[in-house]
């Protein structure tokens, strides 16, 4: 009996140990900041050309990909499943990250919808799904289990831009994240004439107008 309830005992403490070691790992786990509900850094983008899927210019064979211990990015038409690290090595606290990047070839935005479901036994904070860009850093999209989303992204020419897939333990299951209606336009950065612009040479073809017409009169009456 005493060495059944020594069992239980050891069992308890062992169980509230990995709990209590679990919670200092949660966190952003490098993330530089949270996106809102729906990301949004879009530049004056006016789209020359709009590509629907990992296509063209962003096939599959233009990233980077970077996975230290385990994990992956699949691609298949306009989707990506995303799943992150959990090489279950029985370590608390070996996190790892996952990156997919590419350098843009010219001024773009990416833009894409995306949903997260986080397997991690102990629950959300642990596993993240998110992006980086030159210009942002990396964004955390969600850690939470049953979330979604879409984002939009400018990058200029010569930016990178990365899925990013983390956790914070590395194990007790892992995040995955499904980006659906990946898309990319490139843009033409080509300065828009403002209101006070348009005014300006509307004002201008006005005075033009009205100084042909008296030019006109004046040649008329001479005649």
């Amino acid at each position: 009996m005493k060495k059944h309830l020594f069992l239980l005992i050891a069992l308890l403490c062992a169980g509230s140990f990995a709990f209590a070691q679990k919670q200092v790992e949660r966190g952003t786990h490098n993330f530089d900041r949270v996106a809102d509900a729906n990301a949004q850094r879009v530049a004056t983008c006016v789209p020359v050309a709009i590509t629907d899927g990992f296509t063209g210019d962003l096939d599959p064979a233009n990233w980077i990909l970077d996975i230290p211990m385990d994990g992956s990015f699949v691609p298949a038409g306009n989707t990506m499943v995303i799943t992150g690290p959990n090489e279950m090595d029985g370590n608390y606290g070996n996190g790892s990250q996952n990156s997919l990047c590419f350098t843009a070839p010219y001024d773009m935005e990416v833009a894409f919808d995306w949903a997260f479901a986080n397997n991690d036994v102990f629950g959300d904070g642990f596993d993240f799904f998110g992006y980086f860009s030159t210009a942002e850093g990396a964004v955390l999209l969600s850690d939470a289990d049953g979330t979604s989303g879409s984002a939009a992204v400018f990058v200029s020419l010569g930016e990178t831009f990365c899925f990013l897939s983390a956790s914070a333990d590395g194990e007790d299951g892992e995040g995955i994240a499904t980006v659906t209606n990946f898309k990319f336009s490139e843009c033409d950065m080509s300065p828009v004439p403002t209101m006070t612009e348009w005014g300006l040479f509307l004002f201008g073809l006005g005075m033009l107008t009205l100084g042909l017409v008296f030019v006109y009169n004046k040649q008329r009456q001479l005649a």
